[in-house]
């Protein structure tokens, strides 16, 4: 505020890509891709755990699928606290000229969180930390994790190869991300 950021605008910083992108692309896209990532995700996860139950047991199956979310949400939670920290230490000028900046007090900051996820609040200052990137790139290195990775039950001779069928899937995952 001291640095006067709090105020309007009145040039935009330039983002060559976003101008290209703009013209070309619908702005939510962005959110269409990373949801659908994310839902077929969740669905391949709660398949995969139905697998593991019958392909195991159920103790040892739920032990399996728990471990895997664990790593998750591990990932999901440092990658988390770098964006808090970063949004912390880095605060940039409002990219759109509309944007009017809303000084909050201490009691507010928590609740701007949950509005900014609900949309119904804005930030006001452009990111250097994407959630959305965040996201898309952890979900996909999980997936790159699981699909190229060798099968443990395999002999000595076949444990370096990789299916045909899971090398299309992480190439497609990752045009996808």
């Amino acid at each position: 505020i001291s640095a006067g950021l709090h105020r309007q605008a009145d040039e935009p910083l330039p983002d060559f890509l976003m101008d290209l992108a703009s013209a070309a692309i619908p702005m939510h896209m962005a959110d269409l891709l990373l949801n659908s990532l994310i839902f077929f995700s969740i669905s391949m996860f709660l398949v995969s755990w139905r697998w593991r139950i019958q392909q195991y047991g159920t103790e040892e199956g739920h032990y399996r699928t728990l471990r895997i979310a664990r790593k998750f949400f591990w990932m999901l939670g440092f990658a988390y606290l770098f964006r808090s920290l970063s949004l912390l230490s880095t605060t940039m000028p409002p990219t759109d000229p509309r944007c009017v900046y809303k000084q909050r007090n201490w009691k507010q900051i928590p609740f701007m969180a949950f509005e900014i996820m609900t949309k119904q609040g804005n930030t006001c200052s452009d990111k250097v930390f994407s959630g959305h990137s965040s996201m898309a790139t952890l979900v996909g290195l999980f997936w790159l994790g699981a699909l190229l990775r060798p099968d443990r039950g395999s002999s000595e001779t076949t444990k370096s190869k990789v299916p045909l069928w899971r090398k299309a899937a992480a190439f497609f995952i990752s045009i996808w991300v």
